[in-house]
C-alpha cells in the first residue's frame, strides 16, 4: 500500500508543477503546439494516476485502504479536481490560439482586404436644373477630388458624363489638363443659377397642384 500511495503523491506532485509552471509560462512562449504539447503531458500523468488507483482499491484491503493516509486525505479526489481545473485551462488556451490563428490566416486577411463597398455611380447629366445638384455633388465626390486622377483624366471623364444640352456645351472642347479647370466653371457658371432653379421649383408644384385639383 505505501509503494503504490508513494506512487500516486509524486504524480499528484508532478501535476501542481506542471500547473505552476503553466502559470509563469511568458506570453510570446504561449504557442499551440507548447500548449498542446503540455496537454499531453498532463493525460500521460493522469493515466498513471488513474491506473495505480483501479490498483489501490482492487488489490488492498477495504480496512487498510480506510486506514490510510491515501484514503484519509482524500487524494484521489484532490487530484482529480487538480486535474479537471488544469486540463480546462488547458483546453481553453487551445481554444484561443485556435481562433486567434484562423482570424489571422492569409485567407481571412485577403478576403477582409478584398471587401469592397458597392460601387456609387455618377447618373448622367442631361442639362435639367433639377438634377444639377445631384449631379455635382457626386462628380466632385468622386472625380474632382480624386487625386489619383489627372486633370486630363477628369476632363475626360466630366465630358463623358455629360449629354444633351450640357454635352453641347463642351462638345468643341479639347480633353487636355488645361481645358479641365475651365471647362468645370463653365458648366457651373451655366446650372448654378439659384434664381432659375427656385422658378424651375415653383412652377412644377403650380403644375402638380393642378393635375391633383383635376
Amino acid at each position: 500500500m505505501e509503494s503504490l500511495s508513494n506512487v500516486q503523491e509524486v504524480t499528484k506532485t508532478a501535476i501542481v508543477k506542471s500547473l505552476a509552471n503553466f502559470k509563469k509560462t511568458p506570453k510570446e512562449r504561449l504557442t499551440l503546439a507548447y500548449v498542446e504539447t503540455r496537454l499531453e503531458s498532463l493525460e500521460q500523468h493522469w493515466q498513471v494516476f488513474f491506473k495505480t488507483h483501479i490498483t489501490i482499491i482492487s488489490t488492498i484491503e477495504q480496512a487498510v485502504i480506510i486506514d490510510s493516509d491515501y484514503h484519509n486525505k482524500g487524494m484521489y479526489e484532490v487530484a482529480e479536481e487538480l486535474y479537471i481545473d488544469y486540463k480546462s485551462d488547458l483546453k481553453d488556451r487551445v481554444a484561443t490560439l485556435k481562433s486567434h490563428d484562423i482570424s489571422s490566416s492569409p485567407q481571412n486577411r485577403t478576403q477582409s482586404s478584398n471587401f469592397k463597398l458597392p460601387e456609387i455611380k455618377i447618373p448622367v447629366f442631361s442639362g435639367n436644373y433639377l438634377e444639377w445638384q445631384t449631379f455635382k455633388e457626386l462628380f466632385i465626390g468622386i472625380i474632382h477630388k480624386n487625386l489619383s486622377l489627372d486633370d486630363t483624366q477628369k476632363l475626360y471623364y466630366l465630358k463623358s458624363y455629360l449629354k444633351g444640352d450640357a454635352a453641347e456645351l463642351l462638345k468643341d472642347i479639347p480633353i487636355t489638363a488645361e481645358n479641365y479647370s475651365s471647362s468645370w466653371k463653365k458648366l457651373e457658371s451655366m446650372y448654378n443659377n439659384k434664381r432659375f432653379l427656385a422658378s424651375r421649383l415653383i412652377i412644377n408644384r403650380l403644375l402638380n397642384q393642378r393635375e391633383l385639383s383635376w
